[in-house]
């Protein structure tokens, strides 16, 4: 699992707390989509991963790398 750590800005403007938070919602939204490319490719046959280039045992790298999407 991939681990976000964020300080919230200290004194800062609304402006870098809607960046803090924007930045939040971002890493959740990358999160549900390595989720979601994981589910998918996790439900392909063996030899459908293999003609994508890829072994079960590497999808969880797959994903988090960016190198594949479903």
């Amino acid at each position: 699992m991939t681990t976000l750590t964020h300080s919230l800005p200290a004194g800062g403007s609304a402006r870098h707390l809607l960046r803090y938070l924007s930045d939040i919602f971002e890493g959740i939204r990358e999160g549900l989509d390595a989720k979601q490319a994981y589910t998918t490719l996790d439900q392909l046959s063996d030899e459908e991963l293999s003609s994508r280039g890829l072994r079960r045992e590497d999808l969880p790298a797959a994903v988090l790398s960016g190198r594949i999407a479903a």
